[in-house]
């Protein structure tokens, strides 16, 4: 499996602007966990298929419910004080001062997002993927992201981002470029 270099900044940037998005955005006024998360998955996937390559650069699981960005779950179950996160220090100090549970699924953020972090096109995709998932419910946003991606996956295993860009609409040369990214993300690590 290959991996995109995870960027915390990036990630904590789209956390922040999908939780205030929903606030503003969704039926119910608050920024769902669930709802959260999944909306980064329907956004990667438009962003892998246009424009080759993650927002933040997580990997997603194929958990029951649907694909979850590990790292950033990680960060929100760190948050919630039912799990660990892995990073440095400084970082972790401002993901605490930035977002908190006022329930065990209901997240509130508590600084904007740091916008310079966010492409355009990250933005537009974010954007598109709450415009158009906003109002939906937790059974329509599992079904939704069960989707060609997800099914080629072994539950609890990584996804494959070239299944999420191909599920997301991406060409055979979207899907070659995004393989070539990975290949040299990958042995720029290994270096």
């Amino acid at each position: 499996m290959q991996y995109a270099q995870f960027e915390e900044q990036k990630a904590l940037a789209g956390v922040l602007y999908i939780a205030h998005r929903l606030q503003e955005e969704s039926p119910d006024r608050r920024a769902d966990l669930y709802k959260l998360l999944k909306i980064f998955y329907f956004a990667d996937r438009k962003h892998l298929a246009r424009y080759n390559r993650a927002i933040a650069g997580d990997h997603y699981v194929a958990m029951n419910n649907g694909p979850v960005p590990s790292r950033i779950y990680d960060m929100m179950k760190f948050i919630r004080g039912d799990g660990y996160f892995l990073g440095d220090d400084s970082f972790i100090r401002r993901v605490k001062a930035s977002l908190r549970f006022s329930d065990h699924i209901t997240v509130d953020p508590l600084v904007n997002p740091d916008l310079d972090e966010l492409s355009e096109t990250d933005i537009e995709c974010i954007d598109e993927a709450i415009q158009q998932y906003c109002s939906h419910s937790f059974g329509q946003l599992r079904q939704e992201s069960h989707d060609a991606a997800f099914e080629q996956a072994d539950q609890d295993d990584c996804m494959n981002f070239e299944d999420i860009a191909r599920a997301g609409g991406a060409s055979d040369d979207m899907v070659e470029y995004i393989h070539n990214w990975l290949e040299n993300t990958n042995f720029r690590f290994a270096q």
